[in-house]
């Protein structure tokens, strides 16, 4: 676990290194502050590493269980001494006042400042009330009540959008995947077939309802950021989730979804009495209208997020925009 740090390049340690090279500013040898013995987890090279550090990344490292504990500390504690020791050299070599790597910190520290308004100032705000968590259990039975676990079989294709219906008739009468794969081939059409299982949670919100209606070797056509595909259910089990099991995941999701709506809002409010004078060739690109295809298309492809197949915590996608200030 500790062995694959000492091989990350620079700087995809970066985010990391912005609060340690803080701290290492105030924690020589000779710091008339020095921390009572007590606080201390670790010393590198004389530079210290508090308890205080362990504790939050143990914090964030979800329910551990009483007997892993010890373990995740020590997990913890190398992958600290190992950043250390990095951060250490950095700074030998005047790395961190290369341009490159100064611009890296500024754009890490204001991503999580402006991380740390919307928490701060929105989270209370984001709560749903237990009406709203009821009402989502309801809405989303193929999520929860009638929830299903599939056994897929994906075919990825390069057709043409515009020949979608021809293979969709194709897939409408073949009685087997190999069926179709031969029409594909056929017509010189790259496939790239793959299985999988699947929760309903883990499928795309703008295809859940279909694959939810589909029986156990059943097969379809769906299209998504512009690729189509075609899936098969080989086989489904049910695996309901009562509300109380669901409950948590649905609150962090709606949570997560509505700080995200709050968030939009509260930038437009900042950019409506806000002075913002474009400059150069700025002010023609700030006149650009956005890119609707891309935006719908990275919408069709996000996942449900709500609860994931071991039901440990809600999967999440990449963040993007004002959705990456969670």
């Amino acid at each position: 676990m500790t062995a694959s740090l000492r091989t990350v390049p620079l700087l995809a340690v970066l985010p990391m290194m912005v609060a340690a090279l803080a701290v290492m500013s105030g924690c020589s040898g000779g710091s008339k502050d020095k921390k009572a013995a007590s606080q201390v987890a670790v010393k590198v090279n004389g530079n210290e590493l508090s308890i205080h550090q362990v504790n939050a990344q143990l914090a964030r490292a979800g329910a551990v269980p009483p007997e892993q504990q010890d373990l995740v500390r020590k997990e913890i504690v190398d992958r600290l001494v190992d950043q250390q020791l990095l951060i250490q050299q950095a700074t030998d070599k005047k790395l961190d006042r290369d341009p490159e790597v100064l611009a890296a910190i500024e754009q890490s520290k204001a991503q999580i400042l402006a991380q740390a308004y919307v928490q701060k100032t929105l989270a209370a705000q984001a709560r749903p009330s237990d009406d709203s968590v009821r009402a989502y259990y309801r809405e989303n039975p193929a999520l929860f009540e009638k929830r299903r676990v599939f056994r897929l079989q994906e075919l990825a294709t390069d057709l043409p959008l515009e020949r979608a219906d021809e293979l969709k008739a194709v897939v409408a009468s073949a009685k087997a995947m190999p069926e179709v794969i031969t029409w594909l081939q056929k017509n010189k059409v790259q496939v790239a077939a793959n299985a999988a299982v699947r929760g309903a949670e883990q499928l795309p919100l703008t295809q859940l309802e279909a694959i939810s209606a589909m029986k156990d070797g059943e097969m379809a056509v769906f299209i998504s950021d512009r690729k189509v595909t075609v899936l098969q259910v080989v086989a489904s089990q049910m695996q309901p989730m009562d509300t109380a099991r669901a409950t948590p995941f649905i609150e962090q999701y709606l949570t997560s979804r509505r700080r995200d709506e709050l968030a939009r809002d509260e930038v437009k409010r900042l950019r409506d009495t806000a002075k913002i004078e474009y400059v150069g060739d700025f002010v023609r690109i700030s006149q650009l209208s956005s890119a609707p295809a891309a935006a719908s298309g990275a919408a069709a492809s996000a996942p449900a997020a709500v609860l994931p197949a071991d039901g440990s915590a809600p999967a999440s996608g990449p963040d993007k925009g004002v959705a990456g200030l969670r």
